[in-house]
């Protein structure tokens, strides 16, 4: 006889194809079945905790979480179902809202997201890049779903006017003057937004004048647009060689005045220095255009104009440009001039042609209002340049949308302060950044700058797909053909600076990515297998582990649809496949931990996603069950909290879709939930007890009276070891008939629990269902009182496993179909090998 002791499993479930290979370094730690129990880091097994009823469902939906911060009510799942979407959090539906959902719920399960404060951006490559929004002080707040208007954050300034400002007075003539003001003086503006988002520019606007290294003291050049809604300051670019470099900036506040329409009477021109005009009818003046004297020229009506100080000669003009059509527009401070005999900017008759008089003014500034009629008043930003260095390093942004024309992106995260998409239908294997900072303006500069939008392709030799992409110190970016470091030379990624080298060659499929610790946790292009990737020093490269390598029928039996991370209290992972079952994986890397095991529950998990609890992930689960005739129903539940003795065994949760019921007066007759009624039969736990209970028009009947009752559907935790096998003195075990004695089952804080020796053949099949059946061996818990329940126990418990007899690979099998807690830290067993 042998005496065997499985005290470690942390290897979890296994293929049955492993049940000889006790060769392997994991054999003594794994199990040949482990069904909603969980494999705990620290070697012992786990009775999975129980799901929490939170809302019924209209329909199928898919979870998408939605965390703003670490205080439960700031975290949310978004679901997207066939009747809009709907926002939770674990206590609950949000009343009153839903919005449209333009995704199938196919496509929804597709969706790449990635989320910054209360912005949550979904990429699809067969939609727009779309975010969710919440706003507001309190609940429900408001939520909208919308598509993202790349580079839309305000409008651009309009062609703003250029007023040309002479300083020194001239003493060469007219002609001779404009002889030097033949450089187009242009500027772009753009506006800049409270967050810093800067528009690409609008249209230049230009006048002629000298270039800015002629300039003498006093020239200077007023440049002015409207102003644009919401915008909070304005950047100046003046044109140098053909780039637009930076020459200030003022805030929006930064206004004067503007005189815009009205009607001129008579020819004569009365004015009001530095004010714009434009005129909405003809006028006749005395006029000087573009070197050419002229006594009377009707000026267009209408159109772009202008009416400035303009310092010719020893008198004081104004220049106005209509058109595009520059005029010099005269009259002397101190004289009535004949515009006939002009000469060298004097006139020599005070009388104009017409025999009217030129009105004298007082020191140039006369006013407009006793020729002008009618006309508005406005307000325009202003910027006056006394010939500031331009810096040509920074221009202003040019718009680029590399996602116009259906080009939509399937892949997004954040990395570096930029939003990054990629794997567009037209660029599979390009990604695209934001700007630092500006996570929807993909705007770019000429010469370009380091916080400039950006553009990477990934050369791959092969067109490969672009899965997903995760921050993680570097990016990564997993593509249908290889896994990818995206990096600098420098601290960060600049248009400049940006590489992309290979990483491994395994290939990724569309799962999301989940960072544990300093693990990427992916899934391969083929055959569903779960797959880390991590830094390692030694080899100064990533390197990775096949995570399913030994469990391959859990992860190749059905598509991997999602996944959450537990990170409390154990590391663990929830993953949803595409059948409606569900896996858990015990995972710390750095302790060798990889331990599988299958989640059943009365009907098919759908979807699943984490939040942040108070103290512990809120993991929850759409869960599709059917009714009493067979029809489906779906249901939002959340896991409950691990059980401790402390907490007392009336508070054990070992239920799913369950409600706890809380009287102050014990009673044998209560309301039942009204979704419960649905369901043929249901289990209860009363005050810590299990209680065979029905329902009965409504209500709950119970066999005796409590107050602290557990009502929900039952589940069944089952695990088997591997056979036991080893090289005797006289040789191997396989093979060899053996049957058990006695065995000794070491547990924590459990109540019940039944045992007994597998059947031959079943460890070959690897059937979790048929292992569930046959006779078991209960293990004794009866109440320390009678009429009370029964207390958890820690303690070794003696048994005999029922069927017993002589097999070739014996194993034994643990079951917990009690709505109680059962934690195993050990197993030991007297073996008798035939033959030994």
């Amino acid at each position: 006889m042998s005496r065997i002791a499985w005290r470690n499993f942390t290897g979890g479930e296994v293929s049955p194809n492993l049940s000889a290979r006790y060769d392997l370094k994991k054999y003594g730690t794994a199990l040949a079945a482990c069904v909603n129990f969980l494999p705990n880091p620290i070697g012992d097994l786990e009775r999975r905790p129980g799901l929490e009823y939170v809302a019924e469902l209209d329909g199928d939906a898919v979870l998408i979480p939605f965390r703003f911060n670490t205080e439960p009510r700031n975290n949310y799942a978004i679901l997207f179902g066939s009747g809009g979407i709907r926002i939770a959090h674990a206590d609950g539906m949000l009343d009153g809202v839903r919005l449209d959902n333009p995704y199938t719920l196919e496509q929804a399960r597709q969706i790449s997201y990635a989320q910054t404060g209360d912005v949550l951006y979904l990429a699809h490559g067969q939609h727009p890049l779309r975010k969710i929004t919440r706003s507001g002080l309190a609940e429900p707040y408001f939520w909208k779903i919308e598509e993202v208007a790349v580079n839309a954050a305000l409008a651009s300034p309009g062609k703003p006017r250029v007023v040309p400002i002479r300083g020194l007075k001239s003493e060469s003539s007219l002609e001779e003057y404009a002889k030097h003001e033949t450089f187009a003086l242009s500027y772009k503006i753009t506006a800049v937004d409270e967050n810093g988002t800067e528009t690409s520019a609008g249209e230049a606007g230009s006048a002629l004048f000298r270039y800015p290294t002629d300039w003498v003291a006093g020239d200077a050049a007023e440049v002015r647009w409207n102003a644009v809604p919401n915008a909070a300051e304005y950047n100046v670019y003046r044109d140098s060689a053909g780039y637009f470099g930076y020459v200030g900036t003022v805030k929006a506040d930064h206004v004067k005045a503007v005189l815009e329409g009205g009607t001129f009477s008579g020819d004569k021109l009365l004015s009001t220095l530095g004010r714009d005009f434009l005129p909405s009818t003809p006028c006749s003046w005395y006029i000087h255009r573009q070197g050419a004297f002229h006594t009377t020229t009707t000026i267009p009506e209408g159109g772009s104009g202008e009416l400035y100080p303009s310092w010719l000669a020893d008198d004081q003009s104004y220049r106005a440009v209509f058109n595009g059509s520059e005029w010099i527009l005269f009259h002397s401070s101190a004289l009535d001039e004949d515009l006939s005999d002009f000469t060298r900017g004097k006139w020599e008759d005070r009388t104009a042609p017409d025999g009217t008089h030129y009105p004298a003014g007082s020191g140039g500034n006369v006013c407009f209002s006793e020729y002008l009629t009618g006309g508005t008043e406005q307000e325009c930003v202003y910027f006056l340049d006394e010939n500031y260095e331009g810096d040509a390093a920074a221009t202003p942004p040019e718009d680029w949308n590399p996602f116009a024309g259906g080009n939509y992106p399937r892949s997004v995260a954040f990395h570096q302060q930029r939003l990054v998409l990629g794997g567009t239908k037209k660029q599979p294997t390009t990604l695209f950044f934001s700007r630092v900072g500006d996570y929807e303006n993909f705007r770019r500069s000429r010469p370009v700058r380091d916080d400039d939008a950006l553009e990477l392709t990934l050369a791959s030799g092969s067109i490969d797909d672009l899965q997903w992409l995760v921050s993680f110190g570097n990016l990564l970016a997993g593509t249908s053909g290889a896994e990818y470091i995206i990096k600098s030379s420098g601290p960060a990624l600049t248009p400049s600076d940006c590489s992309a080298s290979a990483a491994s060659f395994w290939g990724s499929g569309s799962l999301r990515p989940l960072v544990i610790g300093t693990s990427v946790l992916h899934n391969a292009r083929a055959g569903g297998h779960i797959r880390d990737l991590y830094y390692s020093w030694e080899t100064e490269g990533y390197n990775g582990n096949d995570l399913s390598l030994l469990a391959p029928h859990l992860s190749e039996e059905a598509e991997p649809l999602q996944w959450a991370f537990v990170r409390a209290p154990n590391p663990e992972i929830r993953l949803i496949r595409a059948d409606g079952k569900a896996l858990s994986l015990s995972y710390v890397r750095e302790e060798n931990v990889c331990a599988w095991s299958g989640l059943e529950t009365e009907g098919q998990f759908r979807s699943v996603c984490e939040l942040c609890g108070e103290e512990r992930s809120e993991i929850l689960y759409v869960v599709q069950r059917e009714d009493a005739d067979g029809r489906p129903l779906f249901f939002l539940e959340r896991e409950t909290d691990r059980f401790h003795a402390r907490d007392g065994i009336e508070n054990a949760s070992f239920l799913d879709c369950s409600t706890r019921i809380e009287l102050n007066d014990p009673a044998d007759v209560v309301p039942c939930p009204e979704y419960l009624e649905k369901f043929r039969s249901v289990s209860v736990l009363a005050d810590g007890s299990p209680a065979d209970a029905a329902v009965v028009n409504g209500m709950l009947i119970l066999p005796f009276k409590a107050s602290n009752i557990l009502i929900g559907l039952g589940y069944v935790s089952f695990a088997a070891t591997m056979p036991a096998e080893a090289d005797a003195e006289n040789g191997t075990t396989l093979g060899r008939p053996r049957a058990f004695g006695s065995c000794v089952l070491r547990i924590r804080e459990s109540v019940g629990g039944e045992a007994r020796a597998s059947r031959p053949g079943e460890i070959q099949k690897g059937d979790w269902e048929s292992w569930k059946g046959g006779d078991y061996h209960s293990l004794p818990h009866l109440p320390a009182q009678w009429g009370r329940p029964v207390q958890p126990r820690s303690e070794d418990v003696d048994f005999v496993p029922a069927g017993g007899g002589m097999m070739e690979d014996a194993a034994l099998c643990i079951r917990q179909a009690l709505p109680l807690p059962f934690r195993i830290s050990a197993i030991i067993a007297n073996i008798i090998f035939q033959g030994a």
